[in-house]
């Protein structure tokens, strides 16, 4: 079940990826929605990771996504898809 998740989150972060490149406003929402689904499910890695490499991995997963809605809801960002 949750490779089908992960592969249904990669193809809805490709239709973002398009429609961010295009200047959609409506790619913005789908790009906050996807970062914090995939924050959600990298989050419990970070308590309960069993290898330190595996710590590492889901804790930039978790700065990577928070850094992507960061970006996204700046607001030269909003001003670009007005």
């Amino acid at each position: 079940m949750v490779v089908y998740g992960g592969a249904v989150l990669g193809l809805l972060g490709l239709l973002a990826a398009y429609g961010l490149w295009n200047l959609k406003k409506w790619s913005v929402w789908v790009t906050i929605v996807l970062s914090l689904l995939s924050i959600l499910s990298a989050a419990p890695g970070i308590a309960f990771a069993p290898t330190t490499v595996l710590f590492v991995a889901a804790l930039l997963t978790v700065v990577g996504y928070a850094l992507i809605i960061v970006l996204v809801v700046l607001p030269g960002s909003w001003r670009a898809y007005a």
